[in-house]
């Protein structure tokens, strides 16, 4: 069994029953829970290749994960700060 099999069979159900409750939407976790795998996958080829010649990753989530619920609530806002002695 590969690294990324073993990863996948130790880790997969328990990733999707977490995304489904915090997104709550069964399909969209497994959507999300894929492309976390397709991710490591990638990760692991650039690892067990030539590290010096890959690009890095631009850190942005793929485009599920940018996703906001159509249920999700919309975030507070954040009070206002008052600094030294200036009056709001």
């Amino acid at each position: 069994m590969t690294s990324i099999e073993r990863l996948f069979t130790e880790h997969h159900s328990t990733l999707v029953h977490y995304l489904v409750r915090r997104l709550g939407d069964r399909d969209w976790a497994e959507e999300v829970a894929q492309e976390t795998f397709l991710r490591a996958l990638r990760y692991l080829e650039r690892a067990e290749g030539d590290a010096g010649a890959s690009e890095p990753d631009d850190g942005r989530a793929p485009s599920a994960e940018r996703r906001v619920p159509p249920s999700a609530p919309a975030a507070p806002a954040a009070p206002a700060r008052r600094i030294g002695n200036e009056r709001a």
